[in-house]
C-alpha cells in the first residue's frame, strides 16, 4: 500500500506546506483525510472484497504516518454505495481531504484509480492509475517502489 499512500501524504504534504508561497508550522501540519471505500468497477462487479481490502489497506498505511489524521473504517465505510457530496461528507465527518477511487480487476489484471480531493471545494489535490497484473502490483507494492518526484 506504499505505492499509494506515499504519493498522497507526499502530495498531502506539498499542498500543507511550502506550495509556492504557503507556509504552516509543525503544529498546523495536522491533516485530517477520509478514505471513501473504493468502487468494485470489474465487468462483473463481484470484487467488492477485493476493493473493500484495497482500502482497508490504505486506510491502515495511512494512519501510521505521523502528522496525519486518517477517519476509522467505520466512519469511512458509512458512505459505501451512497451518492454523497464530498462537501457534506467533509463537514459530517470534519475532514480536510478525501481518498476515493475504484477497482477493476479482471482475471490477473488489475487497474486502481486514486483520487485526492478537497473537502471543501470537491476539487481534485492528486490523481494517479496503477495498472498491471495482480504479480506485478504486488511487486510494486512489497518494494514501495513509486514513480513520482519526491516519493518516500
Amino acid at each position: 500500500m506504499l505505492l499509494l499512500g506515499a504519493p498522497i501524504v507526499a502530495t498531502l504534504a506539498w499542498y500543507h506546506g511550502h506550495r509556492g508561497r504557503q507556509k504552516v508550522t509543525a503544529s498546523e501540519f495536522m491533516i485530517i483525510a477520509l478514505l471513501l471505500a473504493f468502487a468494485d468497477m470489474s465487468p462483473a462487479k463481484d470484487q467488492e472484497y477485493f476493493s473493500d481490502g484495497m482500502a482497508e489497506e490504505i486506510i491502515n498505511s495511512l494512519a501510521n504516518v505521523a502528522g496525519l489524521k486518517v477517519a476509522g473504517r467505520t466512519s469511512s465505510f458509512s458512505f459505501k454505495g451512497k451518492t454523497a457530496d464530498l462537501k457534506v461528507i467533509g463537514e459530517t465527518l470534519g475532514v480536510a481531504h478525501i481518498l476515493e477511487g475504484s477497482v477493476r480487476r479482471q482475471g490477473e489484471r488489475v487497474r486502481i484509480t486514486a483520487q485526492l480531493v478537497r473537502a471543501n471545494d470537491g476539487f481534485h489535490v492528486w490523481s494517479d492509475t496503477y495498472d498491471g497484473t495482480l504479480i506485478r502490483l504486488a511487486r510494486r507494492l512489497s518494494s514501495g517502489a513509486c514513480s513520482r518526484p519526491g516519493c518516500v
